[in-house]
Protein backbone atom coordinates (compact mmCIF):
# COMPACT_ATOMS: atom_id res chain seq x y z
CA UNK A 1 0.00 0.00 0.00
CA UNK A 2 3.08 2.47 0.60
CA UNK A 3 4.17 2.06 -2.58
CA UNK A 4 0.23 3.02 -4.07
CA UNK A 5 -0.09 6.22 -1.79
CA UNK A 6 0.88 8.79 -3.79
CA UNK A 7 -1.18 7.52 -6.93
CA UNK A 8 -4.16 6.15 -4.30
CA UNK A 9 -3.80 10.27 -3.50
CA UNK A 10 -3.80 11.32 -7.09
CA UNK A 11 -6.47 9.73 -7.79
CA UNK A 12 -8.48 10.60 -4.70
CA UNK A 13 -7.92 14.31 -5.45
CA UNK A 14 -8.94 14.18 -8.58
CA UNK A 15 -12.39 12.85 -8.06
CA UNK A 16 -12.73 15.24 -5.84
CA UNK A 17 -11.69 17.85 -7.71
CA UNK A 18 -14.48 16.75 -10.45
CA UNK A 19 -17.44 18.03 -8.09
CA UNK A 20 -16.34 21.21 -9.14
CA UNK A 21 -14.88 21.99 -5.12
CA UNK A 22 -11.50 22.52 -6.99
CA UNK A 23 -9.36 22.19 -9.67
CA UNK A 24 -5.79 20.91 -10.33
CA UNK A 25 -3.82 22.74 -12.33
CA UNK A 26 -0.46 22.15 -13.65
CA UNK A 27 1.44 25.37 -14.20
CA UNK A 28 5.24 23.90 -14.58
CA UNK A 29 6.66 20.17 -15.41
CA UNK A 30 10.03 18.73 -16.54
CA UNK A 31 12.46 16.91 -16.06
CA UNK A 32 16.26 17.33 -14.87
CA UNK A 33 18.87 15.10 -14.19
CA UNK A 34 17.49 14.13 -10.72
CA UNK A 35 13.90 13.99 -10.80
CA UNK A 36 10.19 14.37 -12.44
CA UNK A 37 9.40 17.63 -11.60
CA UNK A 38 5.96 19.08 -11.45
CA UNK A 39 4.18 22.31 -9.79
CA UNK A 40 0.38 21.82 -9.29
CA UNK A 41 -2.10 24.30 -7.78
CA UNK A 42 -5.40 23.52 -6.22
CA UNK A 43 -7.21 25.54 -4.32
CA UNK A 44 -4.86 28.42 -4.00
CA UNK A 45 -1.84 25.57 -2.88
CA UNK A 46 0.56 25.21 -4.92
CA UNK A 47 2.58 22.08 -4.26
CA UNK A 48 6.27 21.12 -5.96
CA UNK A 49 6.67 17.13 -6.76
CA UNK A 50 9.43 15.16 -7.38
CA UNK A 51 8.42 11.62 -8.74
CA UNK A 52 5.20 12.36 -7.75
CA UNK A 53 5.83 13.07 -4.11
CA UNK A 54 4.93 16.33 -2.81
CA UNK A 55 8.52 18.28 -1.47
CA UNK A 56 7.15 21.74 -1.01
CA UNK A 57 3.72 23.38 -0.29
CA UNK A 58 3.20 26.87 -0.75
CA UNK A 59 -0.01 29.20 0.26
CA UNK A 60 -0.25 31.27 -3.27
CA UNK A 61 -1.66 34.14 -1.33
CA UNK A 62 1.05 33.96 1.35
CA UNK A 63 4.10 32.94 -0.01
CA UNK A 64 6.31 33.53 2.33
CA UNK A 65 4.75 30.93 4.53
CA UNK A 66 4.71 27.24 3.88
CA UNK A 67 1.93 24.64 4.45
CA UNK A 68 3.94 21.85 5.32
CA UNK A 69 3.77 21.29 9.19
CA UNK A 70 7.43 20.01 9.47
CA UNK A 71 9.43 23.57 8.06
CA UNK A 72 7.70 25.01 11.14
CA UNK A 73 9.70 22.66 13.39
CA UNK A 74 13.36 24.15 12.10
CA UNK A 75 12.44 27.25 13.79
CA UNK A 76 13.40 25.39 17.13
CA UNK A 77 16.98 26.23 16.91
CA UNK A 78 16.79 29.71 18.19
CA UNK A 79 15.00 28.27 21.39
CA UNK A 80 18.75 26.76 21.82
CA UNK A 81 20.82 29.41 20.14
CA UNK A 82 18.87 33.10 20.61
CA UNK A 83 21.75 34.68 19.11
CA UNK A 84 21.62 33.06 15.82
CA UNK A 85 22.40 35.13 13.11
CA UNK A 86 23.73 32.45 10.33
CA UNK A 87 22.29 29.74 8.91
CA UNK A 88 22.86 26.87 6.77
CA UNK A 89 20.06 25.00 4.47
CA UNK A 90 20.84 21.89 2.84
CA UNK A 91 18.00 21.44 0.06
CA UNK A 92 15.73 24.27 -1.34
CA UNK A 93 12.86 22.67 -2.93
CA UNK A 94 10.03 25.57 -2.53
CA UNK A 95 12.52 27.67 -0.33
CA UNK A 96 10.13 27.61 2.63
CA UNK A 97 12.76 27.42 5.10
CA UNK A 98 14.75 30.26 4.00
CA UNK A 99 11.67 32.06 3.30
CA UNK A 100 10.24 31.89 6.99
CA UNK A 101 13.77 32.58 8.34
CA UNK A 102 13.98 35.59 5.88
CA UNK A 103 10.77 36.86 6.62
CA UNK A 104 10.14 36.56 10.41
CA UNK A 105 14.01 37.41 11.64
CA UNK A 106 15.32 40.46 9.85
CA UNK A 107 18.90 39.95 11.46
CA UNK A 108 19.37 36.25 10.22
CA UNK A 109 21.16 35.71 6.93
CA UNK A 110 20.34 32.44 5.01
CA UNK A 111 22.72 30.48 2.57
CA UNK A 112 21.44 27.75 0.58
CA UNK A 113 22.76 24.70 -1.37
CA UNK A 114 20.64 22.93 -3.55
CA UNK A 115 22.04 20.33 -6.06
CA UNK A 116 19.44 20.39 -9.12
CA UNK A 117 19.60 23.68 -10.91
CA UNK A 118 16.13 23.27 -12.06
CA UNK A 119 14.68 23.19 -8.69
CA UNK A 120 16.74 26.62 -7.97
CA UNK A 121 15.41 28.10 -11.27
CA UNK A 122 11.13 26.72 -9.84
CA UNK A 123 12.19 28.25 -6.41
CA UNK A 124 12.89 31.30 -7.70
CA UNK A 125 10.17 31.84 -10.34
CA UNK A 126 7.02 29.96 -9.14
CA UNK A 127 7.87 29.63 -5.10
CA UNK A 128 8.81 33.66 -5.00
CA UNK A 129 12.07 32.19 -3.45
CA UNK A 130 14.29 35.93 -3.19
CA UNK A 131 18.59 36.36 -3.76
CA UNK A 132 20.39 39.05 -2.03
CA UNK A 133 22.34 40.13 0.04
CA UNK A 134 20.41 38.00 3.06
CA UNK A 135 20.11 35.24 0.84
CA UNK A 136 22.30 33.14 -1.55
CA UNK A 137 21.83 30.25 -3.26
CA UNK A 138 24.35 27.78 -3.90
CA UNK A 139 24.25 24.77 -6.70
CA UNK A 140 26.46 22.23 -5.39
CA UNK A 141 26.10 19.16 -3.22
CA UNK A 142 25.40 19.89 0.31
CA UNK A 143 27.80 17.52 1.18
CA UNK A 144 30.91 18.67 -1.08
CA UNK A 145 29.93 22.09 0.00
CA UNK A 146 30.72 21.14 3.82
CA UNK A 147 33.62 19.72 2.83
CA UNK A 148 35.29 22.45 1.06
CA UNK A 149 34.06 24.96 3.19
CA UNK A 150 35.93 26.39 6.33
CA UNK A 151 32.52 29.09 7.68
CA UNK A 152 31.03 27.88 10.09
CA UNK A 153 27.06 28.66 10.91
CA UNK A 154 24.85 29.04 14.26
CA UNK A 155 22.40 26.34 12.59
CA UNK A 156 22.46 24.28 10.28
CA UNK A 157 18.97 22.70 8.46
CA UNK A 158 19.52 19.61 6.34
CA UNK A 159 15.85 19.35 4.23
CA UNK A 160 16.99 16.98 1.27
CA UNK A 161 15.26 14.22 -0.04
CA UNK A 162 15.12 11.98 -3.23
CA UNK A 163 11.92 10.21 -4.44
CA UNK A 164 11.55 7.83 -6.90
CA UNK A 165 7.75 6.10 -7.82
CA UNK A 166 8.15 3.87 -4.38
CA UNK A 167 8.91 6.37 -2.04
CA UNK A 168 11.13 9.51 -0.67
CA UNK A 169 14.30 9.07 1.46
CA UNK A 170 17.79 10.57 2.24
CA UNK A 171 20.54 10.54 -0.19
CA UNK A 172 22.73 8.44 1.62
CA UNK A 173 26.09 10.48 2.26
CA UNK A 174 23.61 12.78 3.69
CA UNK A 175 22.59 10.01 5.86
CA UNK A 176 26.17 8.99 7.70
CA UNK A 177 27.90 9.53 10.60
CA UNK A 178 30.64 10.97 8.52
CA UNK A 179 27.94 13.30 7.26
CA UNK A 180 27.23 14.29 10.54
CA UNK A 181 30.82 14.57 11.74
CA UNK A 182 31.61 17.13 9.12
CA UNK A 183 28.64 19.00 9.69
CA UNK A 184 29.07 19.10 13.18
CA UNK A 185 32.47 20.58 12.72
CA UNK A 186 31.19 23.31 10.59
CA UNK A 187 28.78 24.95 13.55
CA UNK A 188 29.45 27.88 15.72
CA UNK A 189 30.20 27.52 19.71
CA UNK A 190 26.63 27.48 20.23
CA UNK A 191 25.46 25.94 16.62
CA UNK A 192 22.99 23.49 16.21
CA UNK A 193 21.99 21.22 13.47
CA UNK A 194 18.01 20.04 13.00
CA UNK A 195 17.58 17.14 10.39
CA UNK A 196 14.57 16.52 8.49
CA UNK A 197 13.06 12.97 8.77
CA UNK A 198 10.21 11.14 6.76
CA UNK A 199 8.34 9.58 9.62
CA UNK A 200 5.85 7.83 7.41
CA UNK A 201 4.55 4.95 9.73
CA UNK A 202 3.57 7.88 12.64
CA UNK A 203 5.08 5.71 15.00
CA UNK A 204 8.07 5.45 17.35
CA UNK A 205 9.06 2.29 15.66
CA UNK A 206 9.39 4.03 12.74
CA UNK A 207 12.87 2.45 11.18
CA UNK A 208 14.25 5.12 9.31
CA UNK A 209 13.91 7.22 12.38
CA UNK A 210 15.25 5.11 14.92
CA UNK A 211 17.96 4.40 12.34
CA UNK A 212 18.97 8.06 11.95
CA UNK A 213 18.34 8.63 15.52
CA UNK A 214 20.98 6.61 16.29
CA UNK A 215 23.10 7.34 13.66
CA UNK A 216 23.33 10.85 14.81
CA UNK A 217 23.49 9.81 18.56
CA UNK A 218 26.81 8.54 18.06
CA UNK A 219 27.82 11.98 16.95
CA UNK A 220 26.20 14.60 18.86
CA UNK A 221 25.66 14.58 22.54
CA UNK A 222 21.55 15.43 22.81
CA UNK A 223 19.06 14.93 20.11
CA UNK A 224 15.64 16.54 20.37
CA UNK A 225 12.63 15.24 18.33
CA UNK A 226 9.56 17.46 17.29
CA UNK A 227 7.33 15.15 15.59
CA UNK A 228 5.04 16.55 12.73
CA UNK A 229 2.40 14.31 12.76
CA UNK A 230 0.41 16.41 9.56
CA UNK A 231 3.16 16.17 7.40
CA UNK A 232 4.77 13.35 8.24
CA UNK A 233 8.23 14.30 9.64
CA UNK A 234 10.20 14.26 12.58
CA UNK A 235 12.88 17.11 12.74
CA UNK A 236 15.58 15.70 14.73
CA UNK A 237 17.33 18.92 16.62
CA UNK A 238 21.27 17.87 17.21
CA UNK A 239 23.23 19.60 20.36
CA UNK A 240 27.18 19.18 20.31
CA UNK A 241 28.23 19.32 23.96
CA UNK A 242 26.10 20.07 27.05
CA UNK A 243 22.34 21.42 25.97
CA UNK A 244 20.71 24.25 27.64
CA UNK A 245 18.18 22.63 31.00
CA UNK A 246 14.92 22.92 30.33
CA UNK A 247 14.07 26.35 32.03
CA UNK A 248 16.71 28.05 29.98
CA UNK A 249 14.79 26.60 26.74
CA UNK A 250 11.71 28.07 28.48
CA UNK A 251 13.23 31.45 28.84
CA UNK A 252 15.18 31.48 25.79
CA UNK A 253 12.07 31.07 23.67
CA UNK A 254 10.68 33.74 25.22
CA UNK A 255 13.37 36.13 25.08
CA UNK A 256 12.82 34.94 20.65
CA UNK A 257 9.63 35.44 20.99
CA UNK A 258 9.58 39.14 22.54
CA UNK A 259 12.41 40.17 20.48
CA UNK A 260 10.67 38.80 16.87
CA UNK A 261 7.26 40.19 17.85
CA UNK A 262 4.15 38.04 16.69
CA UNK A 263 5.75 34.82 15.03
CA UNK A 264 3.08 32.82 13.12
CA UNK A 265 4.63 29.71 15.03
CA UNK A 266 6.14 30.98 18.81
CA UNK A 267 9.09 29.56 19.98
CA UNK A 268 7.62 28.53 23.22
CA UNK A 269 5.37 26.34 21.70
CA UNK A 270 7.90 24.84 19.84
CA UNK A 271 9.91 24.13 22.91
CA UNK A 272 6.54 22.45 24.80
CA UNK A 273 6.47 20.13 22.01
CA UNK A 274 9.97 18.73 22.22
CA UNK A 275 10.86 15.43 22.88
CA UNK A 276 13.68 13.45 24.30
CA UNK A 277 12.41 9.91 25.00
CA UNK A 278 14.00 6.97 24.24
CA UNK A 279 13.86 4.59 21.01
CA UNK A 280 14.15 1.06 20.83
CA UNK A 281 17.64 0.83 18.47
CA UNK A 282 18.75 -2.33 19.00
CA UNK A 283 18.22 -3.86 15.95
CA UNK A 284 19.21 -1.03 13.53
CA UNK A 285 22.12 0.11 12.35
CA UNK A 286 24.59 2.84 12.40
CA UNK A 287 24.06 4.50 8.94
CA UNK A 288 27.67 4.79 7.43
CA UNK A 289 29.54 5.45 4.11
CA UNK A 290 30.34 1.77 4.13
CA UNK A 291 26.87 1.13 4.49
CA UNK A 292 23.65 3.41 4.76
CA UNK A 293 20.70 1.40 2.80
CA UNK A 294 18.59 4.33 3.38
CA UNK A 295 16.22 2.97 0.93
CA UNK A 296 15.64 -0.36 2.15
CA UNK A 297 15.64 0.45 5.51
CA UNK A 298 12.16 -0.49 6.43
CA UNK A 299 12.66 -4.04 4.34
CA UNK A 300 15.90 -5.15 6.00
CA UNK A 301 14.49 -4.32 9.58
CA UNK A 302 12.38 -4.05 12.13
Amino acid sequence: MRKLAPFIAICVLSLFCLGGICRARVVYERDSLYSHIVVEDVGGLRTLYFNTWPQSEMLVRDPYRGALQYTEMFHAVLAFNPQCKHVLVIGLGGGSAPKAFLSRYSDITVHTVEIDPVVAQVAREYFVVPEGSRHTVTIEDGRRFLARSSQTYDAILVDAYLADYYGAYAPFHLATQEFFQLAKSRLSEKGVLAYNVIWSSLSWSDVSLRAMHKTVSTVFDNVYMLPARRSKNVVLVCVPGSAPSGAALKNNARVVDKKYGRLPTTITSLVSQLSTRSLDTRRVPVLTDDYAPVETLSLLFR
